[in-house]
């Protein structure tokens, strides 16, 4: 039986988000993985339990990282033509790789020990970054510009609209009917792209402070820039027709890659390591978090957070992983429970979800929960603890630990 949010039974299992009170003013970044095989760690996606990693010259290599302490390398696919694995989007069972020279590569991952390069696509240019949205992969193409290719068979990409503004395409976010491209020196082009066949230059913002838009993420009103030597830079892009530079933040380092999520913006900082960002207000980011290059020689190039892990693209260094302690809104895991021997209950939870403790206390009070003392025991990617009958009435919640 798999339950969610607040019940009374024998077991009451807490896992409801008004009672998770998980909001700290610090995002403790806690290194608790590694991998490194030949190639340059450039982006990093995820889907489900595995991990994508853009490698360069090495191409494309997928993780097991179920176990963010143990991440296995599980699938491979070599460089092809020459190509430079710069950028991946993954959507259902494929993975679109921005593979620079060679254009825009299509893998099957159903079996992710085994993808299969299943579709192709040059269109001259220089492919760095790619991004897919129901049955259309965006590709910023360098000079090219932007190119957009109608996926709806995967493994016969067909180019349908073009677009370019001089600039360097280097990557590219879309919401709703519009694509925000990071367009290098010439800055922030924004299309409207309704009609993919026929994509609109809409809005344009000038690189400021000498800046190189190299990243780009759109949430609501506002679009994140990762800007180089001028550091994350936020536009409010409310109306796309006239984006306006708000908000700026750099410690140092060249921005690169940058993600977004509940409210912060994890960013990778090249040689300065990874960067947190708590942009609730968009006019004046504040730096919370930092985990430092220096002492592994890395460049971080790409990142990904899922849940409260933050996996990094740390170019020569391979993939690093951190625990984000202290993220709000990291989802608590839904506790799965079970009848066990002799009148007990088991508690289970995906052991992926790193960083949160099984709490109880005999009533709703929030200063009386106490964190349960038992080991978990590791069944089939599973924490599994055993509840006596003698622990049964009491109610139960997942906490995320700073």
């Amino acid at each position: 039986m798999r339950l969610r949010g607040f019940i009374l039974i024998t077991v009451a299992l807490l896992n409801w988000p008004g009672l998770f009170e998980i909001a700290e003013a610090q995002i403790t970044l806690t290194p608790i993985g590694h991998a490194n095989f030949a190639g340059t760690a450039y982006d990093i996606t995820a889907a489900g339990p595995y991990a994508y990693l853009a490698n360069y010259n090495g191409g494309l290599r997928i993780y097991n990282a179920s176990n963010p302490t143990n991440i296995v390398n599980v699938g491979f696919a070599g460089e092809t033509n020459f190509g430079a694995a710069l950028e991946l989007a993954v959507a259902g069972n494929y993975a679109y790789e921005a593979n620079g020279d060679d254009g825009l590569r299509v893998y099957n991952v159903s079996n992710p020990s085994n993808p299969v390069n299943v579709g192709w696509t040059n269109n001259g240019g220089y492919a760095s970054g790619v991004v897919v949205a129901g049955n259309y992969a965006y590709l910023a193409n360098a000079t090219d510009g932007l190119r957009i290719y109608d996926v709806s068979n995967p493994a016969m990409p067909m180019n349908i609209g073009h677009a370019t503004n001089s600039g360097y395409a280097e990557a590219i976010s879309v919401a709703g009917q519009y694509a925000y491209l990071a367009n290098g020196s010439d800055g922030l082009e924004i299309y409207n792209v309704s009609n993919p066949a026929n994509p609109v230059n809409i809005g344009h913002a000038s690189e400021t402070n000498f800046g190189t838009a190299l990243d780009i993420v759109v949430a609501g009103n506002y679009a994140y820039v990762a800007n180089s030597g001028d550091g994350l830079r936020i536009y409010d892009v409310s109306n796309p027709t006239a984006p306006v530079s708000i908000g700026n933040i750099k410690n140092g380092g060249s921005a690169v890659g940058l993600t977004l999520t509940s409210g912060f913006v994890f960013l990778a900082n090249y040689s300065d390591g990874l960067r947190v960002y708590d942009v609730s207000d968009p006019t004046n980011p504040q730096n919370v978090g930092y985990a430092s290059n220096s002492s592994n020689g890395g460049q971080a190039r790409g990142v990904f957070v899922s849940g409260n892990i933050a996996f990094v693209a740390n170019g020569s260094d391979g993939l690093r992983v951190y625990l984000a302690g202290g993220l709000p809104n990291a989802s608590p895991p839904t506790l799965n429970i079970a009848s066990g021997g002799n009148n007990s209950v088991i508690l289970a939870w995906p052991t992926s979800s790193t960083g949160f403790a099984l709490q109880q206390t005999p009533r709703i009070n929030p200063s009386a929960w106490q964190t349960v003392t038992n080991v978990p025991v590791v069944i089939a990617g599973q924490n599994q603890v055993t509840i006596s009958p003698a622990m049964r009435m009491a109610f139960y919640r997942l906490k995320q630990q700073p």
